[in-house]
């Protein structure tokens, strides 16, 4: 089993033994073995066994077992059924050693053979020595009295012969130096390290088989492998896994290399920014698994990157992105990578596995999260990075990694993932830029104004910023200063880098992958029809030279995959490609009627095409497709407006369209598109994982209540969402008259009371 080679002698049970049972409660109950073919090999060992006649004789208690098993034994199966005793898969063995006499040793194991393997209708002794034939009188006489002793008669010939068929006798030398000993030894010194002291590891599987006999259990291979690794003794990888450990090693060499150099940041000769989270990690982080938590664009790879660099040095890590495990792109393995990697022991190992944001379904992110409880007390720990807001809200990802914070500083710890094993990397301090204040980033740094500064402290915020001012024109030089939002980043970035040149074709084949990456979920594509055409192929080529696509790793002489250089980029690219339409901006509820889940699903994009309608395109077509899709059945589009919404907010009058008119009363049935959208705006600042830090929008906010609580005694749905709205704002900024939109909400609260005394009627019950 250890060696994962059938059984030594060829006449046993036939496949690769996977578990070994001692005391088993079967009839014949010493060892019990089982293959991965399903069949078992049951053994009675009888050391010294000799040639007895008598019931109670050594050889009369073996058999009285093995007709027992044969006759009415039952196996129980995968599916939760039981099977009997089948001669064709399973053996019952009588196993002695060497003291045993050679009228066992020798004569009744070739009478056994012999007879079972005659054609029916053979006289039982036929052909047989003196010695043999008497072994096997001695055999059929046990047999037929115990058979009959069972309640099942007097055997015919051939009842015998099928009997004699699933009856091997054996004989195991295993005393040190005698040759069933040697061989095994032997056979164990394939699967262990050059160098490994073999009788230790031979005393500790023999002490695994005692412990197993007086405990009455059972072992597999991972078992004897745990019990090696405790005495220090590591086995290399199981010989039928050989092929997809070699894949394993070599992605994960390519995928290093590609998160090494992509942790770089694109100045000349590449400078490399060691984050104090990196050390963080190196020091403290112990066998547990750990999940590495951040916004976009954080540097999680980054750090997590150098977090295997260092651990490679000292033990096996494999590397995966989150794409690699699944999908029609997903490395192609011959049996499930936790399978593989459950059977892959030896001494404690890393799992890496990268941007688990990456993977934008349910059923992708299970199987993702479903390695973890399948590697629990193997030899690997598990290091995955994945977006904060993913980490907050995916109850599977927070169970994978339940435990306590890694970190006790405020900067590396989130306190709404409290029960979560993990560490937050954030933006670069001072200290860590100006390891990097090298031109052209020193200039750049100068002359950005203070808003643009906090923008740059984003990794990659910082990377695009840098690219975009190369060879950058004076004009560029100058937008790119001006710019106060990621979204500004990326237009920039856009202008820059895709529609400097050829702009229909690269647009064209960027938007074809972006549908294609939608609508799978996953963010790689085979470059192949009908996605990439064959006259796209300068299109490509000049997105991948412009760093906006780039080569996924994958396994030599496989087809090319491609991908966005950064998730964000994709979060962006789907925005303007798939998400909006500029002659027929609707054309998002048609796409929402198709995939209602998409906000979800593509709930990065979903926000930038928010920020994109508020900043870039005027407030009256941000507006109309806002309170289109509120006035929709989308209601988690309509969340996902609301919650961007209100994290952009920072005037009073941003939300003037949404003011109720002077005597506006409510609609016959439902709300107006306006009232709904400040229930789902209630809603997200009573959120702080949705809106973190409220400080912006509170003036705002109160601005609108005021607005609401004066329009109350028209409309019994405006003076509820009035009381909603000051009830979420003094849940998050308790009132302060020295803090902007405290006038307004007094101003709410005394308009509510007035409607309240003016029309008790109406508005009794929300006075209460």
């Amino acid at each position: 089993m250890v060696v994962e080679v059938p059984l030594l002698d060829p006449r046993l049970v036939a496949g690769r033994v996977v578990q070994v049972g001692a005391q088993t409660g079967f009839h014949v109950d010493d060892v019990a073995v089982r293959t991965d073919l399903g069949g078992f090999a049951l053994f009675q060992a009888k050391a010294g066994l000799s040639l007895g006649e008598t019931e109670t004789s050594d050889l009369g208690k073996a058999l009285d077992q093995l007709v027992a098993q044969y006759l009415s034994g039952r196996f129980s199966v995968e599916d939760g059924t039981e099977r009997a005793f089948a001669p064709e898969r399973d053996v019952l063995v009588i196993c002695t050693d060497s003291s045993a006499p050679s009228t066992v040793r020798d004569a009744l194991s070739a009478a056994v053979a012999r007879t079972a393997s005659q054609p029916p209708g053979t006289a039982l002794g036929h052909e047989l020595t003196k010695p043999e034939d008497h072994a096997l009188k001695v055999v059929v006489a046990h047999v037929r009295r115990l058979w009959a002793a069972k309640g099942n008669g007097e055997p015919s010939h051939e009842q015998i012969r099928d009997f004699l068929r699933a009856v091997r006798v054996i004989t195991l030398a295993l005393q040190d130096g005698e040759p069933a000993h040697a061989a095994a030894i032997s056979h164990l010194s394939r699967v262990l390290p050059t160098g490994t002291d073999l009788t230790s590891a031979w005393s500790v599987l023999v002490g695994e088989g005692h412990t197993a006999a007086e405990k009455r259990q059972w072992r597999d291979r991972s078992a004897l492998e745990r019990a090696l690794s405790h005495a220090h003794i590591f086995l290399e990888p199981p010989i039928r896994f050989a092929a997809e450990i070699v894949k394993l090693r070599d992605i994960s060499i390519s995928n290093l290399e590609v998160l090494l150099s992509d942790s770089s940041l694109p100045i000349s000769a590449g400078i490399h920014i060691r984050r104090d989270v990196s050390a963080t990690v190196a020091a403290h982080v112990d066998d547990h698994n750990l999940l590495i938590v951040g916004d976009a664009g954080a540097g999680k790879s980054a750090v997590v990157a150098s977090f295997a660099s260092d651990r490679r040095s000292r033990q096996e890590v494999v590397v995966l992105r989150a794409v690699d495990m699944v999908g029609c792109n997903r490395l192609q393995l011959d049996a499930p990578l936790s399978t593989i990697l459950r059977e892959w022991t030896g001494a404690p190992a890393l799992l890496v596995i990268d941007g688990v944001d990456a993977l934008r379904g349910a059923d992708d992110r299970e199987v993702l999260t479903s390695i973890v409880p399948a590697l629990a007390g193997t030899r690997w720990q598990i290091v995955a990075t994945v977006r904060t807001f993913d980490a907050r809200h995916n109850q599977q990802i927070r169970q994978a990694f339940a435990g306590a914070p890694l970190s006790s500083a405020s900067s590396q710890r989130d306190p709404q993932l409290s029960d979560v094993r993990h560490i937050v990397v954030g933006d670069f301090t001072d200290v860590e830029l100006s390891t990097a204040m090298t031109p052209p980033l020193d200039t750049l740094w100068r002359e950005a104004s203070s808003r643009l500064q906090n923008l740059l402290r984003n990794p990659f915020n910082l990377r695009i910023a840098i690219r975009i001012t190369d060879h950058s024109s004076s004009a560029e030089r100058a937008r790119l200063l001006g710019i106060r939002s990621r979204v500004g980043l990326l237009d920039a970035y856009w202008a820059h880098r895709v529609r400097s040149d050829d702009v229909t074709a690269r647009d064209a084949v960027l938007a074809s992958i972006c549908r294609a990456m939608v609508s799978t979920r996953l963010l790689r594509v085979l470059e192949a029809e009908p996605i990439i055409a064959g006259t796209d192929s300068g299109a490509v080529t000049s997105m991948l030279s412009e760093n906006v696509l780039a080569i996924e790793p994958s396994l030599p002489g496989g087809r090319r995959v491609l991908a966005f250089s950064h998730n964000i980029l994709f979060d962006y690219a789907a925005a303007i490609y798939v998400l909006f339409d500029p002659i027929d901006p609707p054309h998002l509820l048609g796409l929402l009627d198709e995939d209602p889940v998409l906000p979800l699903t593509a709930r990065p994009s979903v926000e930038i095409l928010v920020e994109m309608l508020w900043q870039q395109s005027g407030s009256d077509l941000f507006w109309s497709l806002c309170l289109t899709i509120v006035e929709s059945e989308h209601t988690l589009a309509s969340l996902a407006f609301a919650a961007r919404l209100v994290s952009m907010v920072d005037d009073s009058n941003d939300l003037k369209p949404l003011w109720p008119t002077v005597g506006r009363t409510d609609r016959p049935t439902g709300m107006w598109p306006e009232q709904r959208l400040v229930r789902h705006l209630v809603g997200a600042m009573r959120t702080p994982s949705l809106l973190p830090q409220p400080e912006q929008a509170v003036a705002v906010l109160s601005t609108l209540a005021h607005r609401f609580a004066v329009n109350a005694e028209n409309s019994r749905i405006d003076a509820g969402l009035a009381i909603d709205l000051l009830n979420s704002l003094e849940l998050r900024a308790p009132l302060n008259s020295d803090k902007p939109g405290s006038v307004d909400r007094a101003e709410a609260v005394a308009a509510l009371l007035d409607g309240c005394r003016t029309h008790p009627v109406q508005l009794e019950d929300l006075a209460e």
